[in-house]
Order: structure tokens, then C-alpha cells, then sequence
């Protein structure tokens, strides 16, 4: 931390709760030795970064309001301001976040029901006729891995569908579902998600969003546990 904010500008705001933590060695530039010269915080420290990451993993898990399983970001405010909370949520979900008028990014770590996504259920996420996401440019749905958030090897090389994933087959009706599990489904591997075989988490990419999501008419399907 010390090392890094010597090449961050902050903002005043921002500036103002960094000078919060100056009195446990917190300070751009400032050799870190505060463990060694206070050994007696040492334990209080190591508990409250343990307490830190558990709320951070939350808020990146609670972005928004959530709807079908899926976290959907505010809309109607300014990206990002001082609103820590959610600065703190994308930047445990993603590197870089533009804001909504660029894209638009719902992301699930729980099915329609509450409970947490899992490689060992399986899954499907089924668009109605007419009901992709309304997309200028691009849509994706890209799976991660919970334990390290990066992309899921698997056998046919897939890391995310959507609308340029060739080969996905529609259903009779119109329709369009996708199955997310970490064997091959019985339907084929042509709308197949892979994912690990343990705790998942799914963000989708909405590149160019039209006005039915912008206005919040628009929401994803239900992420729905097969039974």
C-alpha cells in the first residue's frame, strides 16, 4: 500500500481516509515497520484484514439490487464518486468496469433460489423469443472460478457464450437456453458453459446497452438449478 500510493493521485475524499490510517504506518513512501515497532497489534492487524477481505468478498457479491440470481448495478448515478462500496464490489469482481452507457454488467454467484452457484448442479439460464439482451455492439456471459476469479479451463476451450459464439442452437419455440455445469450436458456442447467443479461466479458483458436496460425494463433470465 505504501509503495503504490507514491504513483496514485487521489482525490481529496479519497486522501482524507487515507490519512485516517497514518497512526499504523498507512503513509505513501513510508517504509512499512509497523508490525515490528508495535508487536502488540500485530494479532488485532492480522484479524482485521481477515474481517476486510470477508466484507469485500460481500460487496462484490452484493452489487445493486439482485433480480433472477443476478447483481444489477445502479443505474441513475455517478461511476463511482465516493460510493466505496460499490467501487469495492467491482474491483473484487473485475479489473476495469466502464460506466452503464458504455456497458452494462449483471453478475451471479447464486441461482434464483439464493444458493450459492456450484460445478457440482447444473444449470440453465433460457432467453424467451425476442428477449436477448439489448445490445448495440456485443453481449457475453463469461465464467470464474471463486477461488481465484480467473477463467475455467476445460475441454472445448469455452470461457464464455453469447451472441458470437458460433454453433448455439435456438430452441423451437425461438427461444435460447444455455446450460452451465462442469460435464458436458446431454443437450451437446453447442450452449454449453463449462464451469469448475466447485464454486462459480458469472458475469455478464453488455456492450452498448439500449434503452430497456438503461431504464431497468430489461433484466437477465433466471439462473435456474436443475432438478
Amino acid at each position: 500500500m505504501n509503495f503504490l500510493l507514491k504513483y496514485t493521485r487521489l482525490s481529496k475524499s479519497d486522501q482524507s481516509i487515507i490519512d485516517r490510517f497514518k497512526p499504523i504506518g498507512i503513509e505513501a513512501g513510508r517504509p512499512y515497520d509497523f508490525v515490528q515497532t508495535h508487536p502488540e497489534f500485530k494479532a488485532a492487524l492480522l484479524a482485521g484484514i481477515k474481517d476486510g477481505a470477508a466484507v469485500v468478498d460481500s460487496l462484490g457479491n452484493h452489487i445493486g439490487k439482485k433480480v433472477n440470481g443476478w447483481n444489477l448495478a445502479p443505474l441513475a448515478k455517478e461511476y463511482f464518486g465516493t460510493d466505496y462500496n460499490l467501487r469495492t464490489g467491482y474491483a473484487k469482481k473485475a479489473i476495469y468496469a466502464n460506466t452503464p452507457s458504455e456497458a452494462y454488467y449483471p453478475s451471479a454467484a447464486e441461482d434464483k433460489d439464493g444458493l450459492p452457484l456450484d460445478g457440482n448442479n447444473n444449470y440453465t439460464i433460457t432467453f424467451p423469443a425476442g428477449g436477448l439482451p439489448p445490445a448495440k455492439y456485443f453481449w457475453s456471459i463469461t465464467m470464474y472460478d471463486n477461488s481465484h476469479q480467473l477463467l475455467v479451463p476445460n475441454e472445448i476451450k469455452r470461457y464464455s457464450i453469447g451472441d458470437r459464439t458460433k454453433g448455439i442452437q435456438r430452441n423451437t419455440n425461438g427461444s435460447l437456453t444455455f446450460y452451465i455445469s462442469s460435464k458436458k450436458p446431454s443437450a451437446g456442447a453447442a450452449n454449453w458453459l463449462p464451469a469448475p467443479p466447485a464454486g462459480f461466479n458469472l458475469m455478464m458483458r453488455i456492450y452498448g446497452p439500449k434503452e430497456q436496460v438503461l431504464n431497468g425494463d430489461w433484466v437477465p433470465p433466471a439462473i435456474v438449478k436443475v432438478r
